[in-house]
């Protein structure tokens, strides 16, 4: 795994052959970049509390119904 800072204040963190995530500051979220097949990408955006709160349930011990 592959973590640069960019210039522009991004942080760039290469996951595998074919899949990026960028963290923009700006904005508190992420950007995942995956190349499916000969070159397509498929981006996602994720805003930062979302994956706060992810993170935040896996490790939780119980089993409460989650509100979206």
């Amino acid at each position: 795994m592959n973590i640069k800072k960019l210039k522009d204040g991004k942080t760039v963190c290469e996951v595998s052959d074919n899949q990026v995530i960028y963290y923009t500051p700006e904005t508190d979220s992420y950007t995942i970049e995956t190349d499916i097949l000969l070159d397509q990408l498929h981006i996602t955006t994720i805003r930062s509390d979302v994956l706060d709160r992810l993170y935040n349930l896996a490790w939780e011990d119980n089993d409460e119904e989650v509100t979206p």
